[in-house]
């Protein structure tokens, strides 16, 4: 899924009617006619929108969708997007330190390792590179 298949997040549309529109036949921006009755509702959010994709405006679109559905955004930034996951030495706090840290972005790994690189700063640049984190609940 795109972005530009979503109308969640456009006012006034939930899942319920974005999954009624889908039913209809209406699965992109551009499928939406002028003579539906959301056309109202969606014309002017979705040029908002169109110009905010265009210029890459990740933070557009983070702000509209709802927390649970950030994932839609994924193949339209997929450059910009860090998943990660976190190993620690067990769920005990006397026994919980943090192992090793590990990366994906655009197509490459990286691990940062306790005793060697997993360093404060280091993590701030990984995480500042990335304007939108998948973490694995590690």
């Amino acid at each position: 899924m795109k972005l530009e298949n979503s109308f969640i997040l456009f006012p006034g549309i939930g899942e319920k009617t974005e999954k009624k529109l889908w039913k209809d036949g209406i699965r992109h921006w551009d499928n939406l006619e002028d003579s539906t009755k959301y056309s109202d509702k969606i014309h002017k959010h979705r040029e908002k929108a169109r110009k905010n994709l265009q210029v890459g405006n990740e933070t557009f679109f983070k702000d509209k969708l709802p927390n649970k559905s950030l994932w839609r955004s994924y193949r339209n930034f997929k450059e910009n997007v860090c998943f990660f996951d976190i190993e620690t030495t067990g769920l005990k706090p006397e026994r919980n330190k943090t192992t090793t840290v590990s990366f994906y972005r655009n197509g490459e790994s990286k691990t940062l390792i306790r005793g060697q690189d997993l360093k404060q700063e280091k993590l701030e640049q990984e995480f500042f590179e990335s304007s939108l984190l998948v973490s694995f609940n590690g």
